[in-house]
């Protein structure tokens, strides 16, 4: 019997994901695109809720069944480890707030939704409560990270091209340039009049943001439509950057984050994509250059303890996006962390996220030895949570206790003995491809993965 506790997930009604230059829509970070076509227009504002790829995936999960939009989550949770979906108590809470069935306890709630009818399948699919926008930005970008792709990153594609994986006419066809405005239009009546007033929070992802002309358009809009629309609560704008970011656009970018952060509506909440650092950060995010992002974090942690927290509102993040490339260096990166921290004396929150695609880099892939990594890891955020003691300061979406749970949420996955094979098959034949592509050395980086990728090779010739 199918049972809605195991599929529920606000996401896919509180949390659209917009590309305004291609023309695409989902609800989730995680979940599949979707592409608009002319017809789906004709619907306007309420295209935001009622776009049939969303109604589909909402039906699903309230029904207890796997959609395929959310296989990121599905397949996480099958490896033993624990998806970022949200669960039950969390939608109890989003029924409750939006009062569809007022007078009822949240057990009462809970107990209903798990024997919905048809009817009241379809109220809860319609319904329309936008928690936090989205904003992809295109795939402009100065990095080629591991775990990306063209569809992200300009970089990526750029070098698929080169060597003959895709051919203009099908990047052309999947990364359409957009000239009409029609999508856009409808996304900013959307946004004046219904989601804008309402939404906590808007984020701003790429390619790279920073290096985008239409960030600094859209965020100042944002900003504008704010300062002019006074609510009884704070607003997050959020900006996910690998902050390796030339000088002029860093400068742009803290103008930005002044007229942010002195509203009396905003607050800034901004991660720096990051889990490795030195020669392993620039092997995995290939084209960083570590000096300059280390130089980048320290001057915009100084530019912060410039001003009065209590009213220049910024909240500092590592977006850490867990693969089985940094793994083996997470203590030395956590310790690098606390030193930053110590040396600023400014809260650094922690940020989960974790790689399922392309398989070859999901962390569980490794050897259940590798789970020494996240235990050490561990150790050394426990102790210096110890030494730390007060953790009011830090933000109820980035506290280390919270990141701690997290990471043994990825130990268990590391030691499920139950290994992907092609996947190990593909983490030697994508290693040797872009090293040597990228003129990188996996041995001398990683010098502790080498009998891993050894194993992995042996099955790249078995028959």
């Amino acid at each position: 019997m199918n049972n809605i506790e195991d599929t529920i997930c606000i996401f896919a009604w509180d949390y659209p994901v917009l590309n305004l230059s291609r023309n695409e829509l989902r609800y989730c970070c995680r979940a599949r695109s979707n592409t608009l076509a002319e017809e789906d227009f004709k619907t306007g504002i309420e295209l935001f809720n009622k776009f049939i790829p969303i109604v589909d995936v909402r039906r699903s999960l309230l029904t207890g069944v796997q959609h395929k939009d959310c296989n990121s989550c599905w397949s996480i949770e099958a490896s033993g480890g624990r998806g970022p979906r949200s669960r039950m108590d969390s939608f109890v809470n989003f029924v409750n707030k939006n009062q569809v069935w007022p007078g009822l306890s949240k057990e009462q709630l809970k107990e209903k939704l798990k024997s919905l009818t048809p009817e009241e399948i379809d109220t809860l699919v319609n319904l329309e409560s936008v928690r936090m926008i989205e904003i992809s930005l295109g795939n402009t970008c100065d990095l080629k990270c591991m775990y990306c792709h063209h569809h992200y990153s300009s970089q990526w594609a750029a070098e698929n091209l080169k060597y003959g994986e895709i051919r203009i006419q099908d990047v052309e066809r999947e990364l359409p340039k957009i000239t009409d405005t029609v999508y856009e239009d409808l996304w900013w009546a959307w946004f004046d009049n219904s989601a804008g007033p309402t939404a906590s929070a808007i984020n701003f992802i790429g390619g790279e943001p920073l290096i985008i002309e239409k960030f600094y358009l859209y965020s100042n809009r944002i900003i504008d439509f704010y300062n002019t629309n006074t609510t009884d609560y704070w607003r997050n704008i959020s900006i996910v950057s690998n902050f390796n970011t030339p000088i002029k656009f860093y400068n742009r970018f803290l103008d930005t984050v002044k007229k942010i952060a002195s509203s009396k509506q905003l607050k800034l909440d901004f991660n720096v994509s990051c889990e490795a650092i030195g020669d392993r950060a620039e092997f995995i995010r290939t084209g960083t250059d570590w000096q300059l992002m280390t130089a980048n974090i320290d001057k915009f942690l100084v530019f912060l303890q410039e001003h009065d927290p209590a009213q220049f509102r910024v909240i500092f993040n590592f977006q850490i996006a867990l693969n089985a490339l940094c793994i083996s260096d997470l203590p030395n990166f956590f310790k690098f962390v606390i030193e930053l921290q110590k040396k600023t004396g400014r809260r650094v929150h922690l940020r989960p996220n974790q790689i399922v695609y392309p398989q070859w880099l999901d962390p569980y892939i490794l050897p259940p030895e590798y789970a020494r990594y996240i235990d050490e890891s561990i150790e050394i955020l426990k102790k210096e949570m110890v030494a730390i003691n007060d953790h009011s300061k830090y933000s109820p979406y980035g506290p280390w206790p919270a990141y701690v749970e997290f990471l043994k949420t990825i130990k268990n996955g590391i030691l499920n003995p139950d290994k992907n094979d092609q996947a190990k098959k593909e983490f030697a034949e994508n290693i040797d491809k872009l090293t040597a592509r990228r003129n990188l050395n996996f041995a001398a980086t990683f010098p502790e993965m080498v009998d891993f990728y050894n194993e992995c090779k042996l099955l790249t010739v078995a028959k």
